[in-house]
C-alpha cells in the first residue's frame, strides 16, 4: 500500500512538472564556448566557429524556433546582448501566433501565445521590444526579455509607424500620419513626422515635428536607424501631388537631429527596404526584388555617402535576405532564407558560399 501511494505521489509530481513546463512553453538548445556565432532556423539553432576563412560547425540543435514564420520585414530585438526577441506570423488567420525570446546565455527558447504581436511594424531599443499591433486599435506593446509586457500604449489609428532600432532610452523613429492633411491650391497630402518614446514610467509617445515638407511630393521612408546624432531611413521613392504617380527612385534619407535638417543620398539600386547597422563606418541595405531586379544589397558608407550595390547568387526567387552582420573588420555575414555568405569588405570579395535553409537571423557571441 505503502508503494502504491509512493508510486501515485511520483506520478503527480511528474505530471506536474509536465504541465508547468508546457504552460511555460519552452524549448532548450545547445550552446558552445567555442561558438563566434549562432545561425538560427525554423527548425534549428547552429553555432560556429572560423577556421581558416570558414565556418565550422561546434554545436547543433534540431530544435522549433519558429512554430507558424517570420515576416522578414518586420525588425527582431537583440536586448542586453543575451536575447533575441521576435514575433511570430500566422497570416491570414492568427490565432497561432507568439512572441519569441532565444536566451544565448542558458540555452533556452521562451514563447508566450498572444495576439499582441507585431505584424508590419516593430523596434527595440537596448532593453526593450516594441511590437506594433494591427487593427481597430493600433497598440505599441513593450516586452521585457522574459517576455512580460510591461506597458502598451494607443496609438493614433492614422500614425504608422516605420520599423526602428535605438540604443538610448529615447526612441526616435518616423511616423507617416495619414489622418492629418494640408491643403495647397486643391493638392491634399500626408505628413511624415518624428516621435519619440520616452522609456519612462508611463512609456510616454510624442509626435515631434514635421519632416521635409514638400508640397510636390510625398515620400515613403522605411525602417530607421539613429547613429552618431543622424537618422537614416531607406526611401524607395515618392508620390507626386499632382498627378498622383508612383515615381520609384531610391535612395538613403539622413536627418540631422541637431540641426533638424534632412537631406536624401541616391542609390545605386532601386527598392531599398530593409537597413542594418554593421559599424561606426557602414551601414547595409536590402532591396525589394520586384523593384531592384536584381539579388543582393547596398554598403552605404557614413562618412562619405558613398554607397555601393553587392550581387550575390539567388537558389529560387523565394530567396530573400534576412540579415546581415558585421563578424569582424573584414568580414560581413549574409543571412538568405536558403544561404549563408561570407564577405570582405575590403578585398570587394564573397568569401565563402553555403547552404543554410530556412534561416532567419544571426546572432554573434
Amino acid at each position: 500500500m505503502k508503494c502504491k501511494y509512493l508510486f501515485l505521489i511520483s506520478v503527480f509530481v511528474a505530471g506536474l512538472s509536465i504541465c508547468v513546463t508546457g504552460c511555460q512553453k519552452t524549448n532548450r538548445f545547445e550552446i558552445s564556448d567555442q561558438a563566434e556565432f549562432y545561425v538560427l532556423r525554423n527548425n534549428g539553432i547552429t553555432g560556429y566557429c572560423m577556421e581558416d576563412g570558414l565556418p565550422q560547425v561546434v554545436s547543433n540543435s534540431n530544435v522549433e524556433v519558429v512554430k507558424t514564420s517570420i515576416n522578414p520585414v518586420v525588425h527582431r530585438a537583440e536586448l542586453e546582448n543575451r536575447y533575441l526577441l521576435f514575433s511570430e506570423d500566422d497570416f491570414p488567420k492568427g490565432y497561432k501566433e507568439a512572441v519569441v525570446s532565444v536566451d544565448f546565455k542558458k540555452g533556452v527558447i521562451r514563447y508566450k501565445k498572444t495576439d499582441h504581436c507585431a505584424y508590419t511594424t516593430a523596434g527595440s531599443s537596448s532593453s526593450y521590444y516594441y511590437a506594433v499591433t494591427s487593427g481597430a486599435e493600433t497598440l505599441v506593446c513593450v516586452y521585457n526579455p522574459e517576455l512580460e509586457e510591461v506597458k502598451h500604449l494607443k496609438l493614433d489609428s492614422s500614425i504608422v509607424l516605420s520599423d526602428f532600432t535605438a540604443s538610448s532610452n529615447q526612441v526616435i523613429t518616423i511616423g507617416t500620419d495619414y489622418g492629418e492633411t494640408m491643403y495647397e491650391n486643391g493638392i491634399s497630402t500626408y505628413i511624415n513626422r518624428l516621435v519619440s518614446f520616452e522609456e519612462n514610467e508611463d512609456f510616454s509617445f510624442h509626435p515631434i515635428l514635421e519632416l521635409d515638407k514638400n508640397m510636390d511630393r510625398q515620400y515613403w521612408l522605411q525602417d530607421t536607424i539613429v547613429k552618431e546624432g543622424y537618422l537614416y531611413s531607406p526611401s524607395p521613392g515618392w508620390r507626386d501631388n499632382t498627378t498622383k504617380e508612383r515615381i520609384m527612385n531610391g535612395s538613403l534619407y539622413r536627418y540631422d537631429l541637431n540641426r533638424g535638417e534632412g537631406d536624401f543620398f541616391k542609390l545605386d539600386v532601386e527598392g531599398p527596404m530593409n537597413t542594418f547597422d554593421i559599424g561606426d563606418d557602414y551601414l547595409a541595405v536590402t532591396h525589394e526584388q520586384s523593384t531592384a531586379q536584381r539579388f543582393g544589397f547596398t554598403i552605404f558608407n557614413y562618412e562619405t555617402c558613398q554607397n555601393e550595390y553587392i550581387d550575390l547568387e539567388r537558389v529560387d526567387v523565394e530567396e530573400v535576405v534576412m540579415d546581415i552582420k558585421r563578424l569582424n573588420e573584414n568580414t560581413l555575414l549574409v543571412l538568405t532564407s536558403k544561404q549563408l555568405f561570407g564577405y570582405d569588405l575590403y578585398t570587394g570579395q564573397i568569401t565563402f558560399q553555403m547552404n543554410s535553409d530556412a534561416s532567419f537571423h544571426i546572432w554573434l557571441q
